[in-house]
């Protein structure tokens, strides 16, 4: 989707082989990045949906605890999306 693999800058098989290496590493770290991002979105949504279920109105708590299982499955659908075109 939006991680593009980046290219070599030298033909010679080590400068490839090192490069294809970092390049998996930097997209390893990216989707780790983006993991923990909806992982930390859901959470503090979750956290925010307590807060208001015991301190300021139930529906409302209600309603901020849905968005929980709406955003870990939107970074599920971009991660398997992610994976499948790699």
């Amino acid at each position: 989707m939006f991680l593009r693999p980046t290219y070599t800058w030298c033909n010679c098989v080590f400068c490839t082989w090192r490069c294809v290496v970092n390049d998996v590493r930097l997209r390893s770290n990216q989707l780790f990045v983006i993991k923990l991002a909806f992982l930390l979105a859901g959470a503090l949504s979750f956290l925010f949906s307590v807060y208001l279920w015991f301190f300021v109105d139930r529906l409302q708590g209600v309603f901020v605890g849905i968005w929980v299982p709406s955003m870990w499955s939107l970074g599920t659908l971009i991660l398997a999306t992610e994976r499948r075109e790699t």
